[in-house]
């Protein structure tokens, strides 16, 4: 999951053709970092992005490929962040939260109204989990720091009650030095 940070209050004070082209311009340039790191865009959702990474036949894991898709995006919401404060506009960064697990792919809903879409526990997780984050953050769950841990400095930030779960969540953060 993606998320625009502070984006109800630039909504609250534009136009909405300006709200408009922001997120075009937003859902346009992160759309492709996903699709070039082999993930799927499930839907936006106002002004988040839900995506999944299905694992590669190469041996990569899908956290390997998601991470990497988040990390284009963070660098590309640097980019725009410049651009729009040139343009006198709200400063841009991203929430980003990466669950990994098992999940159904398929048709959900009645006949009138059918959606291809992801389901399961970890879809709701990685939502959850991007609400953790400060601006520009990168929180996942335990599973991925699993498969991340030698790539990257992780810390962690303890166990965290998240809306919806009955137990605390070792959350974590990921850290953009490599270790290697």
């Amino acid at each position: 999951f993606s998320d625009i940070a502070g984006f109800t209050t630039f909504t609250d004070q534009a136009d909405p053709a300006e709200v408009q082209a922001v997120l075009e311009e937003y859902f346009s340039e992160m759309t492709s970092i996903v699709f070039a790191n082999q993930g799927i865009v499930d839907k936006y959702m106002g002004d988040g992005i839900m995506a999944f990474f299905e694992n590669p036949p190469d041996g990569v894991t899908s956290a390997q490929t998601a991470i990497k898709a988040a990390k284009d995006m963070k660098e590309k919401a640097v980019i725009l962040d410049k651009k729009y404060k040139d343009q006198k506009r709200f400063p841009f960064s991203i929430y980003v939260g990466i669950a990994t697990g098992y999940a159904k792919v398929g048709n959900i809903g009645p006949p009138e109204k059918i959606d291809y879409t992801i389901i399961g526990s970890v879809v709701n997780l990685a939502s959850r989990l991007q609400g953790f984050g400060d601006d520009g953050d990168i929180v996942v769950d335990e599973d991925t720091q699993f498969f991340l841990k030698d790539e990257f400095k992780i810390k962690s930030c303890g166990e965290q009650s998240l809306k919806g779960y009955a137990k605390k969540i070792p959350i974590y953060k990921i850290h953009y030095n490599k270790t290697s």
